[in-house]
């Protein structure tokens, strides 16, 4: 990864206001917080700090409307790199019918379970989208969010520029 990151796109579904705000403020350049990996790049490195630091975040408080975003996304030609969502947010959709919508619409973007539920079915969640999902307890660390953030946006940039040389290899 070099010191200049192109700027992804980050959705959050989570019923709970506290913790979409935290999202953003860990997440984003705007955001209050700083998780204490990016304040100590920060000391050594401000361009790393704002490096990693560069995601652009959406939330929805419910499942529906989060697949409303995916799709204004998808139809607007900026998909959304990071999803997670929660697996529990009544009164709607559950977070695994959510994260099976998501994935129907862009089976590219990569999915992340937030819960702090112990009897979450990741399991379930995974076979029914057939694609692997990254787990991530509540509540968790700063820095682990991040990181995943980072690294689940650079495997899908890797996945959209493989599809891309795919497609030029099959039009030569």
């Amino acid at each position: 990864m070099g010191n200049r990151r192109e700027r992804c796109k980050v959705l959050v579904i989570d019923d709970d206001p506290l913790v979409l705000k935290m999202f953003k403020d860990i997440l984003s350049l705007s955001g209050e917080g700083e998780s204490s990996l990016s304040k100590i790049l920060s000391n050594s490195d401000d361009k790393i700090s704002q490096s990693l630091r560069n995601f652009s975040v959406d939330t929805a408080t419910q499942g529906i409307d989060g697949i409303e975003l995916v799709n204004s996304a998808i139809e607007e030609g900026k998909p959304y790199s990071v999803i997670f969502i929660d697996m529990v947010m009544p009164p709607g959709l559950s977070g695994a019918k959510t994260a099976e919508e998501i994935h129907k619409l862009d089976p590219n973007a990569q999915l992340v379970i937030a819960t702090s539920f112990i009897d979450a079915d990741i399991q379930g969640v995974s076979r029914i989208i057939n694609k692997g999902i990254l787990f991530l307890r509540k509540p968790f660390d700063g820095d682990e969010l991040l990181m995943i953030a980072i690294t689940q946006s650079e495997n899908w940039n890797k996945l959209r520029n493989y599809e891309k040389l795919i497609t030029e290899l099959k039009a030569n």
